[in-house]
């Protein structure tokens, strides 16, 4: 017998073995090791697919006593609230799927809130069994006086989080926060994030859209991709953007925008204006006497005002760029590659303008 014909016998035996794992039912008894064999099992149970769905509830609680810090990760769905009570309680509804009821039910059982002694701070993690796939949704009852913080989550999340002393977020997904009588600080990506009343601000938004109102002090935000819209700010507002499209409505403390790319709109500010950007598209528009400086280049810079905004502005545009204040009948001075227009408004709190390469707009208010 020649090669050939042994390689032909081989193929033979190797493909009905496969036709043999593919069809005959998997032995329970014999322990789970690599193999050929539990390889096939594994694609005959893949090509199968886990059709059946199955729901468990979990309910517990954990003294919160000398606790100032809760720690949560890895619910794809949180809702958490502060209350005036002494513990911490819990209510966890998974759901899983598998190849029929009865499994999926074990999976979803097999999902547990794994708890960490952390001294002053409480742990609460949610663990998920490797096979098929489960979703949990987590609703805490917490003390008003904690702190919380969301861990990284390994999955795109919805969170609910009110009523709290401080939170702290590193999360993925839509985020409300609500009624915080301490900072909203951390890191938020790709999804919906609104916060409402909180006493200050400091985060990181990645691909965000970001609503923050009624924020009492100072906001220091970090924003790349994305849209972020803050409205009744009572405090100061920093904030260093990339390609981020940003609006500020009656800001009360002082507002200073950094950054490159993206746009900036700032409305009837209450305090001092300071922007210096590059790349960026800015709108300003003013109804009372505010300090103004704002920077740009290669993009329209646009000031709104009116014939008694109580400012003089001072407008130069450079290496080519232009001014345009039609509204006002103005006439630019031109001097080399600059453009320069000097007017008051009714007052003399001073309005700095500049652009280089790009125009700037003097616009009345509608």
């Amino acid at each position: 017998m020649g090669k050939r014909e042994l390689l032909i016998i081989l193929a033979f035996v190797v493909l009905g073995a496969a036709a043999y794992q593919l069809t005959a039912p998997p032995d329970t008894n014999r322990p789970r090791r690599f193999s050929l064999s539990n390889v096939l099992s594994n694609m005959r149970r893949e090509i199968r697919g886990n059709p059946a769905s199955a729901t468990v509830t979990v309910t517990g609680s954990a003294p919160a006593k000398g606790l100032t810090e809760l720690r949560v990760a890895n619910a794809q769905f949180m809702a958490i609230t502060g209350e005036a009570r002494e513990d911490i309680a819990w209510e966890m509804v998974v759901e899983s799927n598998g190849p029929d009821e009865a499994t999926a039910e074990a999976l979803a059982k097999r999902t547990i809130l794994k708890q960490d002694d952390l001294g002053s701070a409480l742990g609460l993690r949610v663990t998920y069994p490797p096979e098929a796939r489960q979703t949990a949704r987590l609703t805490l009852k917490v003390p008003a006086s904690l702190a919380v913080r969301i861990d990284g989550p390994r999955f795109t999340s919805e969170v609910h989080a009110n009523h709290l002393a401080a939170i702290q977020l590193d999360a993925i997904g839509d985020v409300t926060i609500e009624n915080v009588t301490g900072a909203v600080t951390g890191t938020h990506r790709t999804g919906e994030l609104k916060v409402t009343d909180a006493q200050s601000v400091g985060l990181t938004l990645v691909s965000s859209s970001a609503e923050l109102r009624g924020v009492r002090g100072t906001m220091t935000i970090n924003a790349r991709n994305g849209s972020t819209s803050i409205e009744q700010a009572s405090g100061n507002v920093e904030i260093d953007e990339n390609n981020n499209e940003v609006k500020l409505t009656g800001v009360a403390g002082t507002t200073r925008v950094v950054g490159t790319g993206g746009t900036v709109t700032i409305e009837n500010p209450r305090g001092e204006v300071k922007v210096d950007v590059r790349r960026s598209e800015v709108e300003i528009a003013i109804d009372k006497p505010i300090a103004v400086t704002a920077l740009t280049t290669d993009e329209p810079l646009r000031l709104l005002v009116d014939d008694e905004s109580g400012v003089m502005v001072d407008a130069l545009a450079s290496d080519g760029g232009t001014i345009q204040g039609k509204d006002f009948s103005l006439a630019p001075e031109q001097h080399d590659q600059e453009t320069r227009v000097i007017h008051t408004f009714g007052g003399t709190t001073r309005v700095s303008l500049r652009n280089q390469r790009g125009e700037i707009v003097l616009r009345r208010r509608k």
